[in-house]
């Protein structure tokens, strides 16, 4: 586990994820860390910036996730 930043996209039921991807603030990895039933979606970032830029970040990986694509599609 980290011992930086981490962002914290949304907790999910239990899964495994680690995957290569563009996340926010430049991130290049996002996977789970889990405990019993639940998971949180994560990934280590350099500093937290709470601002809009990093909410737009967010909410378009959001997105694509939901509708099942990747960075580059």
């Amino acid at each position: 586990m980290s011992e930086g930043n981490l962002y914290v996209y949304g907790i999910v039921g239990a899964t495994d994820l680690d995957k290569e991807t563009s996340g926010v603030n430049g991130s290049k990895r996002v996977y789970t860390i889990t405990h019993e039933d639940v998971s949180a979606v994560v990934s280590e970032v350099d500093t937290i910036d709470s601002g809009r830029k990093m909410f737009t970040q967010h909410s378009r990986g959001s997105r694509r996730r939901a509708q099942g694509r990747s960075e580059g599609a």
